[in-house]
Formats: structure tokens, sequence, C-alpha cells
């Protein structure tokens, strides 16, 4: 009983053993895969944290482009009423229409066309400034995202990785010639893309400052009666949208869009990470030893050894994959004119396609067989 005894202890402790070390690989393994994933993740999401900052950018820029189209458009307004006034001029017998045509034309127009330069000016620093805010934000979130998914792999998840690193392609940005800011100024609809009552209906609103700036400088002549006449709010749509192609040009090429030939999922967007763990905080050797306690010291198992030495190596590595991406179903012209980048996981592939398309043809077997093995 006692031998029977000695040889089921063994068994036992074997199991015991192998259920051990069964859980300390699987914990091994989520610990490892767990870094890859938030590397990936975190590094994806400065992306499309950052492609959401270029957006209100380009919205930056289209409001206050808005407000000179508006100074442009009361200039207009400001023409249509001296011309309003001078046709009621008449003397002896309407002297105020005649002072009040004089006003307008002496120093009303003047007035409103200073006023629309200088908001002209604004609007072009404003471009500007904020066309060299994105240009460095695409710079450095490669940048960022590169260090902030290292940082998180390599040391928030030290045991058991020891190196760890995240690569991803360059923002797919291109200044955009001509610009779509009219496009945006020129609509019914707000951001949402939905119809919406001013103030979130940037027409409307747009011809609405030009009314009340043109009756503000009329105001100032006693003739804002005559900016009316002349149509008032009516015709500010027109000269809104005439203004507003009439300066489009200050713009141009400050405002981004998505590169031509890009299209969503592809590389562009992905995200890739990669950890390899350290020897010493590897589970297979001392998961071995015990197996070598309870084997009565063998170590030699044949061709199944090769095959588990080759496991454990590559067991060391693990790689994830995320990507930023255009969580809606508009143009994609609106792509950088909409806040709707998100960031997700994905499964780790090589190329977007899933194929060996990014292979030397001399690899190009050896990749589809990767593709295959990863299966996170």
């Amino acid at each position: 009983m006692m031998l029977l005894g000695i040889f089921m202890a063994t068994i036992v402790i074997g199991m015991l053993y192998y259920v051990a070390g069964v859980g300390e690989t699987i914990t091994y393994r989520e610990r490892m895969q767990d870094a890859v994933d938030s590397g990936a993740f975190a590094g994806s999401l400065l992306y499309a944290r950052a492609m959401n900052v270029i957006v209100l950018l380009n919205m930056a820029i289209a409001s206050v482009f808005a407000v000179a189209v508006a100074a442009y458009a009361a200039i207009f307004l400001i023409i249509g009423a001296a011309l309003s006034a001078w046709s009621s001029c008449s003397i002896p017998w309407n002297i105020p229409a005649c002072i009040a045509a004089a006003c307008l034309t002496c120093s009303g127009i003047p007035s409103a066309c200073d006023n629309a330069d200088s908001k002209r000016d604004i609007a072009r620093d404003v471009a500007r400034n904020a066309n060299n805010a994105a240009n460095a934000i695409a710079t450095a979130t490669r940048i960022a995202a590169i260090g902030a998914s290292a940082e998180i792999i390599s040391m928030r998840y030290t045991p058991p990785v020891s190196i760890g690193a995240g690569i991803g392609a360059a923002m797919p940005l291109d200044d955009e010639s001509p610009s779509r800011v009219c496009d945006e100024i020129l609509t019914f609809s707000g951001p949402s893309g939905f119809f919406s009552l001013p103030p979130d209906s940037p027409y409307p609103a747009t011809a609405l400052i030009a009314y009340q700036e043109a009756r503000r400088i009329a105001n100032d002549c006693s003739a804002a009666s005559y900016v009316d006449r002349a149509g008032g709010l009516a015709t500010a749509f027109l000269w809104t949208y005439l203004s507003c192609y009439m300066i489009r040009g200050d713009v141009d090429n400050r405002t981004k869009k998505i590169r031509d030939g890009v299209r969503m999922g592809g590389n562009e967007f992905q995200f890739r990470t990669f950890a390899m763990a350290g020897e010493d905080h590897m589970p297979f050797e001392p998961n071995q030893e015990r197996v070598e306690l309870v084997t009565w010291g063998r170590t030699d198992s044949g061709g199944l050894g090769s095959i588990m030495g080759f496991l454990e190596n590559a067991n060391r590595f693990s790689v994830a994959q995320a990507e930023y991406y255009y969580d809606g179903d508009d143009d994609r012209g609106l792509w950088t004119w909409r806040l709707k980048w998100r960031s997700r996981l994905r499964r780790f592939r090589l190329t977007d396609g899933g194929g060996a398309g990014g292979c030397p043809p001399f690899m190009s077997g050896v990749c589809d067989q990767l593709q295959r093995l990863v299966i996170h």
C-alpha cells in the first residue's frame, strides 16, 4: 500500500505541477497580450483625438472666415442703401435723403470697407496659424503615439515585458484647395448634418450678421431704413453667397483634407505594437523543472522537445493592432469637417487586406502563413 501510495502521490504531484504551469502560462500570455493591446489602443486613440482637433481647427477657420464674409456682404448692403437714398434724393423736396445718401457714400462705404479689410486680415491670420498648428499636430501625434505605446508596454507591464514598441504611419493629410469653407458656410444645416434653425444654420446666421452690420454702419448716418429699402435681409443672402466665393482664395490650402487615394481601413490608419518578454520572467523553464522532478529527472523528449522549444521562443513575443477611423457614412470630403473620429482594436494583420500583398514576392508564402498563425 505504501508503494502504491508513493506512486499515486507522484502522479498527483505531477498533475498539480501541470495545473500550476498551465495557470502561470495563461497569466503570462494574458499579461503580454494586455500590454500590446493597451499600447496599440492608446496609440490609435491619440491619432483619433488628433484628427478631431484638426476638424476643430477647420471649423475655427470657417467660423472666423464667416465673419469676414459677413463684413464684405455688409459693403454691398451699404452700397445698395446709398443707391436707394440717391434715388430718393430731391432738392428741395427731400433734402434728408440727399444728406443720408452723401453720408453713406462719403462715410458709410469707406467705414464698411475698413471694417471688412480688418476682419479679412484677422481671418487670414487665423487660417495661417490654424494650418501651422494642424501640421505640427500631425507630426507630433505620430511621435507621441509611438512614445506613449512604448511607455505603456515597457513600463506598466514589466514584468514580464522587457521591450515594447509601437509604430504608426504619418497622418494622411493634405492642404485643401479649393477649401470647403464656403460649402460649410453656405448651408442650412449645422455640423451634425441635419437641418437646424439659426444660429446653428451657418448661411442664415452669416446673412443676419451682414444685415445687422450694415444697419449699424448706416445708423451713423441715420439711414438704417435705406438698408431695408434696398432689399435688407433678403438681399443679404445673395451678397453673402457672392462675398464668400469672392474672397475664398484667402483660405485655400489652409484647411486640411484626407489625402486623395487613401481609403478607410488602409495601412495609413493602422497602429501596430510589439512586445518581447524577458527570459527571467517566462514560465516555461520553471515548468520544465517541475516536470523533470516528477519524471525522475528525465529531460529527453525527442522531436517534441524541439517543437516545444520553438513554441517557447515564439511565446516571448506578442503583437497587436488598432486603428483610428471615421465613424460615419458621410462623403470623404467631410472626414476632416465632422467630429466623428474613433479608435478600435483590430485583428493583427501585416497588411490592410489581410494577405501577403505588402511582403516581398519571395516571402509571400511566409507572410501568408504568419497571417494565419497570428490569431490576435
